[in-house]
This record gives structure tokens, C-alpha cells and sequence, in this order.
């Protein structure tokens, strides 16, 4: 929430451009926020957004906080009292809303180069003219680590999640030591025409060595070749193991690990339910590789320590081999 007080200019003592100190909470609120400030002004243009501090207070009204622009202070309420299993989740939201509502007010943002629609259960909670400001602070939210993960737009982003790369550009321009950009490689290896009933359910498995099994509601299992695409003698199912979780702010929807990198398909949901689909691969060290836009029904699975993601295209299953580049 964003709120114009009515101080005086000369309020603005001791505002600092670095980390904000951060006033009030007990040691556990602490360890919610304070690694959310370090990761948001990690990303954030450097020097540029400057708060006096962040006060965690206790809740008093249904907002998570408030950012007052005159005095460059940012209140983040603590809610944990109400015993909300989501009040995690929630106050770490609340604290990346208010810090972007800090940054499009002092970068300048040009929010009326995009439409932001509000979410509607919103709209009478805000005057007409915070529209916009609540509406991009709301999407803003997903974090850098998100944001910088979902990269460019791709085909199949709802209208509203193609404004992610705008906040990326003007809000988390300087990427992250946990989030990589650029080492994606992505090999394409064939497609097979499985699918002649249209919209049937369909799962792969690993069936180790250097194949995966499709499975089918209404047809018998497939065994293909991961690398060749050729349909071999039926071999026993591998044992899969999944991936360590999502990223920050993301929602899995499959993932799975070759035992010391997962891979990921990942969905970021806007406010108004927008949505963004991505692979996204965490190495042996924690780092999360950008790896491009997925499928909405894509599937990663891994043979013999290698990682791989299939997909449908009509009555075609295709798929790729995923890795690192060097």
C-alpha cells in the first residue's frame, strides 16, 4: 500500500541509498525479511532507492504494509499472531511489495507505457488514481529472483505476464550471484507420432539404459529411445526422484533431479492471474539457470544421469535434452 504523508522535506534526514535498517519484529520475522531486502537491493539499480528504515509493527488494518514516499519509510505488519499457515509466504510478499512501491516512485517508472489492471476484490480498496501503482507493486511482488528467472516474453504468456520483462529491466536490472542468464542449452531430439486420440492423458517415466516409457490412457506403453527416438522393446520403469522445490516466489508444476541437478518447470501467477511457464535447472551449487519458455504441459524426466523434458504438439510428442553450457 502506498501512502503520500504529510511531512515536512526536511524528514528525509538520514535516509540511507544502501541496505535500509530494519526496526521492530522478533528474531523470527527478521529472518523472513531481512533476506528479502538483501535480495531485492541486490537486484535493484544501485544507489538509487533510499529508505530511512523498514518498521515491522504490529497488524493493525488487512494490509501487509505501507510505504510512506515523503519520509522513505516502508511498515510491514506482522500478521504471524493470526496463526495463517500462508503468513510466511505473506509477509514476504508484503515486504517486496512495499520496496517496489519505493522503487517506481523514486526511479521514476513509466508506468503508463503498459496497462495494470488491478485485481477486482482490489478495487475499492484503493482510490482510482493508485490503480496503476498498486497494480504493478502486485507483479512487482514475484521478486527478483522470479523475475529475472522468467526472462523474456514467450508465445504462450498471457497478455499481462509480457510486462515482466519491463519490471526486470527497471526494478532487478543487475542479476543475481543464485540466478544465471545465458548458459542454457537446449537440444531438440525428435517427435513421435503417439497421439492419435485428441487431448488423452499421457505421463513419461525413465526406463534406463538411454530410454524413457509413455504411457497412455487408452493405448499400450511406448518405450523410446531418449536419443534416437526410436520405439524399442518395453523396458522396466526407473525409479524417478524429484527436485528439491521451486524457486523463490515460483510454483512448480514437475520437476525432477539426476541426483545432483533438477530440473524444473516453473509457473510465476500475476495478480490477476496472468501466468509465465519456464524450464529452470538448479546446478550442484544452488545456481538456477534461465532456461527458457516451456510448454504449459511439459514433463522433465531423467535416463542415466542426464536431464530431459517432453512435451505435446498435437497428436506429436517431442522432447529435448537439457544441460548447462560450458
Amino acid at each position: 500500500m502506498r501512502r503520500m504523508a504529510l511531512l515536512p522535506m526536511l524528514l528525509l534526514g538520514g535516509c540511507r541509498c544502501g541496505l535500509p535498517e530494519i526496526v521492530g519484529g522478533d528474531s523470527y520475522l527478521r529472518s523472513i525479511v531481512q533476506p528479502a531486502v538483501s535480495r531485492f537491493y541486490e537486484a535493484a539499480p544501485a544507489d538509487q532507492i533510499c529508505l530511512r528504515r523498514i518498521d515491522i509493527i504490529p497488524a493493525n488494518n488487512k494490509n501487509g504494509g505501507r510505504y510512506y514516499n515523503v519520509q522513505r519509510l516502508v511498515e510491514l505488519h506482522d500478521v504471524t499472531f493470526q496463526h495463517d499457515p500462508h503468513a510466511e509466504w505473506n509477509l514476504l510478499n508484503a515486504t517486496n511489495h512495499e520496496l517496489c512501491h519505493a522503487a517506481e516512485n523514486q526511479l521514476g517508472i513509466p508506468l503508463d507505457l503498459h496497462d495494470w489492471p488491478l485485481e477486482v476484490s482490489l478495487i475499492p480498496r484503493y482510490p482510482e488514481r493508485l490503480h496503476d501503482n498498486e497494480a504493478f507493486a502486485g507483479m512487482c511482488q514475484l521478486g527478483p529472483e522470479a523475475v529475472q528467472l522468467i526472462g523474456e516474453s514467450c508465445e504462450a504468456d498471457s497478455p499481462g505476464a509480457r510486462k515482466y520483462p519491463f519490471i526486470r529491466d527497471w526494478v532487478y536490472p543487475r542479476r543475481l550471484d543464485t540466478v544465471r542468464w545465458t548458459t542454457a542449452k537446449v537440444t531438440p531430439l525428435g517427435g513421435s507420432e503417439v497421439f492419435p486420440i485428441v487431448n488423452r492423458e499421457w505421463s513419461v517415466r525413465p526406463a534406463p539404459p538411454g530410454a524413457f516409457r509413455l504411457a497412455t490412457e487408452q493405448a499400450p506403453d511406448i518405450t523410446i529411445d531418449a536419443w534416437t527416438g526410436e520405439r524399442i522393446e518395453a523396458q522396466p520403469i526407473g525409479h524417478e526422484v524429484l527436485s528439491a522445490g521451486p524457486p523463490s516466489n515460483m510454483a512448480e508444476v514437475a520437476g525432477v533431479s539426476n541426483g545432483t541437478e533438477d530440473l524444473m518447470v516453473v509457473r510465476a501467477y500475476s495478480t490477476v492471474g496472468d501466468v509465465a511457464t519456464r524450464y529452470v535447472l538448479r546446478d550442484a551449487d544452488g545456481v538456477l539457470h534461465r532456461m527458457g519458455c516451456a510448454p504449459e504441459d511439459a514433463q522433465p524426466f531423467s535416463v542415466d544421469g542426464e536431464l530431459f523434458a517432453a512435451w505435446r504438439e498435437d497428436s506429436v510428442l517431442r522432447w529435448a535434452h537439457f544441460e548447462v553450457a560450458e
